[in-house]
This record gives C-alpha cells, structure tokens and sequence, in this order.
C-alpha cells in the first residue's frame, strides 16, 4: 500500500486536493483574520483580539505543516551545542517559557520560511510566532496574507521607516494586550536575502572592503534590524537561540514540491542557545555597536558550523514530531472548506460530498503511513 501511495497519485492527490484546500484554507483564515482585526475594536477587547489573530494564523501554520512536512515526508533533526555556562539546552528553552529571538541563516532555496513553522511548532510556541519580513513578502499568495495577520514587521527596507515599525511592535509585545501570546518567539532571517553564488560573491567584496570576516558558505549578516529588535526586547526577552539551517541531500525548489510531491529527505537545525545574561546590554539605541559586533560573532561561528554540517560532522537526534496535531487542523479546515465550497456555493447531493470529502482526506491515510513505515 505505501507503494501505491507514490507518484502518480500522490502527484493528482496534492494537485487536485491539497493545493486548492490550502489556498482556501489561506483565504478563510485571511478574511476572518481581517475582520476582526480591523472591524472588532467595538465587541473584543484587544487581548482577545490579539490572541484570536495568533490562533487563526496558528491553524494555517498548522495545515501547512501537514502538508509540507507530513506530506513529503520530511525529517527534522536538531544538534545543540553549549559553548559556556550561559548557554541552555533545548530542553532548558522548552521548560523555561522563555520569550525568544530566533535568528536563522538563508539557503539557496525559496522555501526557507517552511522551516519556521515546524522549528517553532517543536517548543510549542506557533500561536505565539512573529516574523521579521520583507513587505513584498505580504504579498506571496497563501503565507504571505496570513503573516499579515500577525503582528509581523514587514521591511521596507527604509531604516527611516523600519526603526518605527520595530520600535511599535516591540512595544506591543511587552504589553499587557499581548499577555495571551508569551512566551513569544520572534524570527528574522538577519541576511534579508536568499543565498546565491552572485550574492555570495557580493557579500565577500563587502566583507573586504569593511575589514569583515569573509565567508565561504554564508552571506553578510545585516545587523542593524537585529540588534534594533533585540535592544527593545531587551527587559522581557529571555534567551536568543541562533539556528543554522542545513538540507539533506540539497536546498529544496517549489518544483521539487509541486512534479515529485518531496522536499529535502532531512532538514538538520543545529541550535545555540544563548540566555540573557551572554546578550550584551546596550544603553542608548543609538550606539548598539555591541548587539552588532555579538551578531557577527555568531556568523563567523555559524560558517564553522556550516562547514561540518556539510562534511557531516555534527551529531543529531531526531525531532520525532508526530503528524497528528497538524492533522486535526487540517481535518477542520477541509470540513470547514467543503462544506462552504459544496454546500453554499455550489449545492451538490449528499453522497458526491461525502464522495469528495473522503478523497480529500485520503492524504491524511498516506500520512499514517509514511510515519508508521520502517
């Protein structure tokens, strides 16, 4: 049965079934999320309305860990590294409810935000997520709209601008309105860009050219927005973890998702933990020389990082995540979506619904059985 259960049918099973539920997926939650966040100041109070924005945008996050985790059969491992007595275990994170800054390199690949979700999923915080993004992100069909929802900094790329944006959420993340959303987990990929060898190369003459380290496997890191974030979170946050994203056997492309229905076989997270008391405290925001320099202390480690990841060199342990949880939403969702779809839009007799739901389901069987398969 796990045989049969691969290409061609897995391929008409995601074309025909899965894409569309999750695009009508991003729509429900978009809308829904919209109207209460633009039209419920007079029936919610805003710590309800904060916390209803970060479950909608939860569920799709989920549903989309169904699919692009589950689904292709993707598997996370994680390695930890302490360096000092400042430094935490991923359990010490877990257990803590600590309110963290996460900081990731970029890959050749432009689905480097899949990991986000699993990665935060893991500690249990995807409620609780905020993301750091470029503005025409927001515009990415699907992701995109939803990340619009939660309370995420889309960069202009104007620091005129982008100061603003940093200093308001920060501020709202230690108020009393996002008291439903903490422990909060805040991810920003501090290279602003996808990785190429052009890039690469750009980085290097700019490396030179600032007396700054030179790297093989990794672009420049742009401080200023990290170390803007991480001043003003500073009374509140808890721990920074920096993760380095490495693909087995290669970096995934969107048509290895939408012919093959595959992404990378693994997806190696190495973490570093570092607690409060290791994060350099600055007085003035005008002067976060410190939280710059400890940021680009932490790239110059990643690159060795990479480089082992690369000769696999590092040990790991599997994530062992469970599809179950991601499963329940995307059962809902699909219920929610077809009994919308054929049953107000487009009426249709009970048992071609019935028919259409079960075949839209179908993947939550191939799921079982890819994780129970040896």
């Amino acid at each position: 049965l796990y045989t049969i259960c691969t290409r061609p049918f897995r391929f008409i099973l995601q074309t025909f079934c899965l894409l569309p539920l999750m695009f009508m997926t991003s729509i429900f939650c978009t809308l829904s999320g919209l109207v209460i966040k633009y039209f419920s100041y007079p029936f919610i109070a805003e710590a309800h309305r904060v916390w209803l924005l970060s479950f909608i945008s939860a569920s799709f996050f989920q549903v989309l860990i169904f699919i692009c985790e589950h689904w292709t059969n993707t598997k996370l491992v994680f390695s930890n590294e302490l360096g000092d007595k400042n430094m935490l275990t991923l359990d010490d994170l877990s257990m803590a409810n600590l309110n963290a800054i996460f900081v990731c390199n970029h890959s050749a690949s432009p689905l480097d935000w899949l990991v986000m979700s699993p990665l935060i999923d893991s500690f249990d915080r995807l409620p609780n997520l905020f993301v750091m993004m470029k503005k025409s992100f927001m515009l990415v069909p699907m992701i995109g709209w939803v990340m619009h929802l939660q309370n995420g900094i889309a960069m202009d790329r104007n620091w005129g601008k982008d100061k603003h944006k940093i200093s308001t959420v920060c501020n709202r993340l230690a108020s009393p309105s996002f008291r439903h959303v903490r422990p909060f987990a805040y991810f920003l990929y501090p290279e602003g860009t996808r990785f190429t060898n052009a890039k690469l190369l750009a980085a290097q003459q700019f490396a030179k050219l600032r007396g700054l380290s030179v790297y093989q496997h990794l672009l420049q890191p742009r401080v200023k927005g990290f170390s803007f974030v991480a001043h003003h979170l500073s009374e509140s946050l808890g721990a920074i973890v920096d993760v380095t994203c490495f693909y087995h056997p290669r970096p995934p492309q969107i048509l290895d998702f939408l012919l093959h229905t595959r992404l990378s076989q693994k997806i190696h997270l190495h973490l570093k933990v570092y607690a409060k008391a290791s994060i350099p405290q600055c007085r003035d925001e005008n002067d976060l020389s410190a939280l710059d320099q400890w940021l680009r202390d932490r790239w110059t480690e990643k690159e060795q990082i990479m480089a082992r990841l690369k000769k696999n060199e590092i040990t790991h342990r599997s994530a062992h995540r469970t599809p179950w949880r991601a499963t329940r939403y995307f059962v809902a969702w699909t219920v929610i979506s077809f009994s919308f779809l054929f049953g107000v839009l487009f009426t249709v007799p009970w048992y071609i619904f019935c028919i259409l739901l079960v075949t839209a389901l179908f993947p939550v069987a191939i799921v079982y059985i890819q994780h129970n398969y040896k």
